[in-house]
């Protein structure tokens, strides 16, 4: 006799796969971000985008998963905390206040 919990309920596999490929896609969009960010005029790639590159990219992104990780452990995938603003508490507490009259 099967075991009832054999397989993978319905909903993980099309949950897995939505996870898999909006990962990829950022992080894709990330590295190319990260890419034009160097060169002359960065703001123009982001608006024409460079289609060899992000194919390139694209291509490269499918182990997504496993270059995450790598790049966690190097702490090259999170900001440094001095670059990092933060706004101070009082301008929030002055933002509340607006809000709350209006």
């Amino acid at each position: 006799m099967a075991c009832a919990h054999a397989r993978p309920p319905r909903a993980q596999i099309p949950t897995i796969g939505f996870l898999y490929i909006a990962g990829w896609i950022g992080y894709v969009g990330r590295q190319y971000l990260i890419i034009v960010k160097g060169e002359k005029k960065p703001f123009e790639k982001e608006i024409i985008i460079d289609v060899p590159l992000a194919m390139r990219l694209s291509l490269q992104g499918a182990a997504w998963p496993l270059k995450a990780v790598r790049e966690l452990q190097q702490g090259s995938l999170v900001e440094s905390q001095e670059n990092i603003t933060v706004r101070p508490a009082s301008a929030l507490r002055g933002l509340r206040v607006a809000r709350g009259a209006a």
